[in-house]
């Protein structure tokens, strides 16, 4: 069995090539020539900046964000579903930058330029550090098929189709979709392991090495909003601290720094356009002491810059630091009240 992703637009074209038997997507997309069979609804989330103002919410409503762009699609009916346009007054949503695939939405929304819907029990939920996915309520699920050729009767097929019904429908995909899967161990854990098993052993070789993991604030203060997100960056942490013991003698030492809120070009934008609807100057310099207040109060009254943090990664990698090692150093300017 092999096993394809085709996004929304090649779902049709995939199945009629006979690229492939069946397709598991989400609608709305092209069905001439298909048979397509409901498996469950997915509940809809908007996926906003970390420091959008929305993002501490627990759940938000249409009119919470009416007025905001949403990214936008080629496609027609994808378009109209996943921007609720028309919006249920008739009038036209409001018109956002055009994606043409799934990272591009998510560049477009980190960097403040849009907001997007997206299913909240999907890959989407949570994405990555600086996006977070709010359930919104009050309006209308996506819906998840399986997906075949509507000529297709042959007997693997209907066995594939009558299993996925079995497995996917009813009261034990309602209790899978409520948890969404670890989707961010793997680019939070599961790299810093293959770069570590990559790069150690010539490290081992040469008697002298250095590991720098990047955690986050949230490995220690836990963000509500962004639960896996937390857990894997407390995961990196235990893992770099184990990893210090395991490579004793070797030469090699293994810490973790963990930032706080850092400043963002993106970030900054965002801010400085939604400036005046807030009644805030438009300017950053006065701005920042305003967003650190409500955002990310902390005793040095800044946000913390890339500089800062390539400034300790420096001093770590450094012969100057050969014996700080197995520590999780926070540059966060004291955001995080622990020890």
């Amino acid at each position: 069995m092999r096993t394809l992703h085709p996004d929304f637009r090649q779902v049709r074209a995939t199945l009629l090539d006979h690229r492939v038997d069946v397709v598991l997507a989400r609608e709305p997309f092209p069905t001439d020539g298909l048979r397509v069979t409901a498996l469950y609804e997915e509940p809809q989330g908007l996926v906003v900046p970390a420091f959008h103002r929305l993002a501490g919410r627990t759940s938000v409503t249409l009119d919470d964000f009416a007025d905001e762009a949403l990214v936008r699609y080629a496609d027609a009916a994808y378009d109209a579903f996943w921007r609720l346009d028309p919006r249920p007054d008739g009038r036209p949503a409001p018109g956002g930058p055009l994606v043409v695939s799934a990272v591009d939405k998510l560049e477009l929304v980190a960097g403040g330029q849009a907001l997007a819907l997206a299913p909240a029990g999907g890959e989407h939920n949570p994405l990555r550090h600086d996006l977070t996915t709010i359930p919104v309520a009050g309006i209308e699920p996506c819906r998840v098929v399986v997906a075949s050729r509507a000529e297709d009767r042959g007997p693997l097929v209907a066995d594939f189709l009558a299993i996925a019904v079995h497995q996917l429908t009813g009261p034990r995909q309602l209790r899978r979709t409520a948890v969404p899967p670890a989707t961010d161990q793997a680019p939070n854990v599961v790299s810093a392991v293959r770069m570590i098993q990559a790069l150690v052993p010539r490290m081992r070789e040469r008697g002298w090495g250095r590991v720098v993991n990047v955690g986050s604030r949230a490995a220690t203060t836990p963000l509500p909003n962004m639960v896996e997100y937390s857990a894997a960056k407390a995961a990196v942490v235990n893992m770099t601290t184990s990893l210090a013991q395991h490579l004793a003698g070797s030469g090699i030492t293994a810490n973790t720094v963990s930032p706080g809120v850092i400043v963002t070009d993106g970030m900054r934008r965002m801010f400085e356009d939604g400036a005046a609807a807030r009644g805030w100057p438009g300017q950053w310099t006065e701005l920042e002491p305003l967003v650190v207040a409500e955002y990310a109060p902390n005793p040095t009254g800044r946000l913390g810059t890339a500089e800062d943090i390539a400034a300790v990664v420096a001093f770590l990698v450094s012969p100057l630091a050969g014996y700080i090692n197995g520590i999780n150093l926070r540059v966060d300017g004291g955001i995080a009240s622990v020890p």
